[in-house]
């Protein structure tokens, strides 16, 4: 794995950097269609500025309540949840997208999966039977997976960590992702949950948000300390595509890029951060090669604190796969031409 960014190019904002990137992406890969933009928002109005140029079904809203009990998962809106975290006590349950991507070609689809998890702490001095994972347990969330996804559920995975001289037993399942309110409720039921704190990531176009704000059920302010934001790391109510790097799904073509970019510089501060990405790439060789598609083959569009920045990055995952060697020595005169160099980066992005 290779990092390099690409320097000696004035890009001010995120329009200049967006032509360069499009214009470089057109020498050194071959035909990229779609783009991830990535953005947080301070205001919901800013988000809908965002979507005339660039609809999607993807943004998300930051709040959290006071849970009664488990019963109060199973509302419609809890189908369009992207993360969760439900604390009760030494309970917690968590909700979170599985992001197990492929090493080549992922078709930029969200699995359509959630990991639900359920994490018990036994605080000192620890019993006996509280040093491993419960077996009850293990079958508890095996029926519950079975029952939501009315299928035979993937295994249950645990892990065990030490806390405050106690230890920590957490309980996985993976299911349907519109299936993990619900499962996230049936674990609460059947644990007897109740009068506890939920944080929570709601998905959807900015109607969908603007109805998760006014219904009055969901806080966006004032976070539990125990309790925090899906968005703590930025701390904006609203966003796009939160850590895209990690998960960069195409939520704009390379034709109404241009427009989106536009629209964010022209929201100002309205827009905490953004940036732009493309990841499995496949990039001109000499000889008229191409590299496969792997995960780490991606262009990048990050802020700065003046202007933008843009990087890249290559992948020889298999012993087979053609060398970083090969790679600069194609895209380096490539990049010179265009009056920039690349610039190898010591960390990852």
């Amino acid at each position: 794995m290779a990092d390099f960014e690409v320097v000696g190019w004035a890009l001010p904002t995120l329009s200049a950097a967006s032509q360069k990137a499009l214009a470089l992406l057109k020498r050194l890969a071959l035909e990229t269609k779609a783009f991830c933009v990535e953005a947080y928002f301070r205001d919901l109005g800013a988000v809908t500025h965002l979507a005339q140029a660039m609809p999607s079904d993807r943004f998300a809203c930051y709040c959290w309540n006071k849970i009664r009990d488990g019963g109060e998962l199973r509302s419609t809106e809890f189908e369009a949840m992207g993360r969760a975290r439900l604390v009760f006590g030494r309970h917690e349950v968590s909700v979170y997208d599985d992001r197990d991507l492929p090493w080549y070609d992922w078709d930029g689809r969200p699995s359509g999966f959630a990991i639900v998890s359920v994490a018990i702490w036994h605080p000192p001095p620890v019993d006996t039977q509280d040093r491993e994972p419960s077996s009850a347990m293990i079958q508890l969330c095996t029926e519950i997976g079975r029952k939501v996804a009315a299928s035979e559920p993937e295994p249950i995975k645990t892990s065990t960590s030490f806390e405050n001289q106690g230890r920590k037993h957490t309980y996985l399942m993976k299911v349907p992702k519109v299936k993990a309110g619900l499962a996230a409720s049936e674990i609460c039921s059947r644990l007897a949950l109740c009068d506890g704190y939920g944080s929570y990531e709601f998905l959807g176009p900015p109607a969908f948000l603007e109805s998760i704000q006014r219904s009055g059920r969901f806080l966006f302010e004032g976070f539990p300390t125990h309790c925090w934001s899906q968005n703590a790391q930025v701390g904006t109510p609203f966003a796009l595509a939160r850590q895209a790097f990690l998960s960069p799904v195409p939520n704009v073509t390379c034709e109404r890029l241009p427009a989106a970019a536009a629209v964010l510089d022209c929201l100002g501060d309205r827009v905490a951060d953004c940036g732009v990405i493309a990841d499995y790439l496949a990039w001109k060789l000499a000889m008229g090669r191409v590299s496969p598609r792997t995960g780490g083959n991606y262009i990048l569009i990050s802020r700065r604190k003046a202007g933008y920045t843009i990087s890249v990055g290559f992948e020889q995952f298999a012993d087979e796969d053609p060398s970083v060697r090969e790679f600069t020595a194609y895209a380096r005169p490539v990049v010179e031409e265009m009056s920039a160099q690349l610039k190898r980066l010591a960390a990852p992005r």
